[in-house]
C-alpha cells in the first residue's frame, strides 16, 4: 500500500493556499487525486450509494474492478465519512501564519482523526455481529480493523509534524489543502479496511 509523501504534497499545499480564487473543492481535488467535479459531486449528495466509488480508485488505491463492486451500503460507510472529513466552513479555509494558528490547525486534524477512528470502530462492531462463523471471522475482521487504525494514526502523525515546515510567514497553507492531504492518506487505510471486512465475511463465514 502506498501513501502520499505529505511533506510535498503540503509544501505544494502552501502555493495553492495563496491563490484565493480558487474555491476549497479546487483546493481539495488536485491533493485527493480525483478530478474537481468528483469532489463537487461528493459534498452536494446525500445519496452516497449512487456515487461511482471507481472514480476514487486513485485516492484509495484500489483496484477498479474491486470498487466497482461494492455494495450501497459499502459506499455509504467510505463517502458519508469522507463528506464529513473534507466538509470545511469557507471562513476557516485559511493559512497559518502563527504558533496559535498551527495549533488551532493541529487540533481541527485531532479532531477529525477521533471521528474516522469511530467510523472504524463501529464499522468493525457491526460487522463482527454479522459473522455467523465467530472465531474465524471475528479475529479477520479484528486484525482488519487494528492495521486501519495504525495507519490512520500514522497519517496524522505525519501531517502533525509536517505542518510547521509550511507554516511560515512567507510561506503558509490552506486548511483545505492540507486536510485533503490528510483525508487522501487516511482513505487508503479506510477503503482497505471495508474490502478485507468484506472478504472476511465472505470467506470466514
Amino acid at each position: 500500500m502506498h501513501f502520499p509523501t505529505i511533506t510535498k504534497v503540503l509544501l505544494c499545499a502552501a502555493v495553492i493556499g495563496t491563490t484565493s480564487a480558487l474555491s476549497i473543492e479546487e483546493e481539495m481535488a488536485p491533493h485527493l487525486g480525483v478530478h474537481v467535479d468528483t469532489v463537487y459531486e461528493l459534498m452536494n449528495t446525500t445519496d452516497f450509494g449512487a456515487l461511482d466509488a471507481t472514480k476514487w480508485a486513485a485516492t484509495f488505491d484500489q483496484p477498479v474492478d474491486v470498487l466497482a463492486t461494492w455494495s450501497e451500503e459499502t459506499k455509504m460507510r467510505m463517502f458519508s465519512t469522507l463528506q464529513e472529513l473534507l466538509s470545511i466552513e469557507p471562513e476557516k479555509n485559511k493559512r497559518a501564519n502563527t504558533q496559535a494558528q498551527i495549533n488551532s490547525a493541529d487540533a481541527d486534524i485531532k479532531g477529525r482523526e477521533q471521528k474516522v477512528l469511530k467510523e472504524v470502530t463501529d464499522d468493525e462492531q457491526q460487522d463482527k455481529i454479522r459473522c455467523t462463523s465467530k472465531t474465524n471471522c471475528v479475529l479477520c475482521i479484528g486484525a482488519a480493523g487494528t492495521a486501519g487504525v495504525g495507519v490512520i494514526a500514522s497519517c496524522t502523525a505525519t501531517a502533525l509534524g509536517e505542518e510547521a515546515l509550511t507554516a511560515a510567514p512567507t510561506a503558509g497553507w490552506s486548511t483545505a489543502a492540507v486536510i485533503a492531504t490528510w483525508v487522501a492518506c487516511i482513505a487508503k487505510p479506510v477503503a482497505a479496511f471495508l474490502v478485507a471486512t468484506g472478504v472476511c465475511l465472505k470467506t470466514t463465514t
